[in-house]
């Protein structure tokens, strides 16, 4: 067999038969158009997701906004809190100081007042046993007076001798005074008054004899404050008017407030003032004590009384000028 003959006959034998070629192309076209629906189902799902993903991805993002609102709003709300407590505390802390303050002054206040009471009250008992004696010998005085034709009558400035004893811390605390004050003429009111001598002084006798009145409303003309002030440089006008020239509507006291007629004085600090008030018997003898008593301070300040060479006896005037303070009371 030549070689031509070979080849078609390997030819003839690898022939597909024509109906098998029509079964292939059908089955071909079966698979192709399969496909072509799966992948319409595919592209549909895909599309239905991403629908579904862009639905979720914009409630995310109005959850993000929405929670980040809520935050920026607890901030705003946990600041705003913060403050209020922080002004709170600040105002309780403020509450308690000043409710410390005021306890404290009260409370110094208080025990002031109970240590002046204890000493009034001695005071007081000392003048009981001093007048008791004062009136034993006024009355022997009295008889012999009497038996021969004559009577005295005792005035505000009649008052029982000091005593022989001296209290020497008051003592000390005088002649401290008396050499500032004398080698320091032109001392000022102010430091003249924080002296420790002084000080008491304006504590236990000016203060007190200038309270005319401690249960009524004080008169703002006649603050004590004012008066020694003002007796502290110079003296005051008081001028007694008889009772047929007063009205009716000078018997109230403008000092005490009291009715107390007649009104037979009245008051001013100084020429410059217009006005009168009209003051009782009582509180006139408070003001002329507080007078007295200014009026031997400043000889004193000023040298006047250098001819008394013993410090007891100055202290010994103080001590009257105290008493008559304390009488007028």
């Amino acid at each position: 067999m030549s070689c031509y003959e070979h080849i078609n006959s390997k030819i003839n034998s690898t022939t597909v038969p024509p109906a098998a070629v029509v079964v292939t192309a059908a089955s071909s076209q079966a698979t192709q158009q399969e496909q072509t629906e799966r992948l319409d189902d595919q592209t549909e799902r895909l599309n239905r997701l991403e629908l579904d993903l862009q639905t979720l991805n914009q409630k995310y993002v109005a959850e993000i906004e929405k929670r980040a609102q809520v935050q920026h709003e607890k901030e705003a709300l946990e600041l705003e809190l913060d403050d209020l407590c922080s002004k709170l505390f600040e105002e309780a802390n403020d509450m308690v100081a000043a409710e410390k303050k005021l306890r404290s002054q009260v409370e110094d206040e208080l025990k002031e007042t109970k240590e002046r009471l204890l000493w009034e009250q001695s005071q007081l008992n000392e003048l009981r046993m001093k007048l008791l004696d004062n009136d034993n010998s006024t009355t022997t005085t009295t008889t012999t007076t009497t038996s021969s034709g004559s009577r005295r009558s005792m005035h505000l400035s009649s008052f029982p001798p000091p005593p022989m004893t001296f209290d020497q811390y008051q003592l000390q605390l005088f002649t401290e005074y008396v050499e500032t004050v004398s080698t320091n003429t032109s001392l000022p009111q102010k430091k003249q008054f924080q002296l420790p001598f002084m000080k008491l002084t304006l504590l236990e006798d000016i203060e007190p004899c200038l309270r005319f009145h401690p249960l009524q409303q004080p008169v703002r003309k006649l603050s004590s404050k004012k008066i020694i002030d003002h007796l502290y440089k110079e003296t005051c006008l008081i001028e007694y008017v008889p009772t047929t020239t007063t009205t009716t509507a000078k018997n109230i006291c403008q000092a005490c407030n009291r009715k107390q007629p007649p009104i037979n004085y009245r008051f001013k600090l100084n020429e410059k003032e217009t006005e009168w008030l009209w003051i009782d018997q009582y509180c006139r003898d408070r003001l002329v004590a507080v007078c007295e008593y200014f009026v031997f301070m400043r000889n004193i300040q000023h040298g006047f009384l250098n001819h008394i060479t013993s410090i007891q006896e100055l202290y010994n005037e103080n001590i009257r000028l105290k008493l008559q303070m304390f009488y007028s009371r």
